[in-house]
């Protein structure tokens, strides 16, 4: 059973910008965006994420997955490079991550 998690897109976005200080504003904001529609479709599927998106910021779907799969195709967003900072911060101390730089 699919469990949706439901969090303001604007805690989502703080939580993004603090633990990575150093990536670029708008894909920050696009993490940001597709975090949230992670969260909200509790599906890793390109297009559900999407609809997550779509759902929770108001969007079209068609757009926001779009979106979602231009920043998973982006070659500029090293995914490996964002857990080995995001999985310790979240290890370090899981009841602050939203503070863990």
């Amino acid at each position: 059973m699919k469990t949706k998690i439901s969090l303001p897109f604007a805690r989502v976005s703080a939580f993004v910008h603090d633990t990575f200080p150093t990536m670029h504003e708008q894909r920050i904001l696009s993490v940001a965006n597709a975090t949230t529609g992670v969260l909200h479709s509790a599906s890793l599927a390109i297009s559900a994420i999407g609809a997550g998106l779509a759902g929770i910021r108001g969007l079209v779907p068609k757009h926001a997955t779009k979106q979602v799969d231009r920043l998973l195709s982006n070659p500029k967003l090293d995914l490996d490079s964002l857990a080995n900072t995001w999985v310790p911060c979240l290890l370090a101390n899981r009841a602050e991550a939203v503070r863990c730089r």
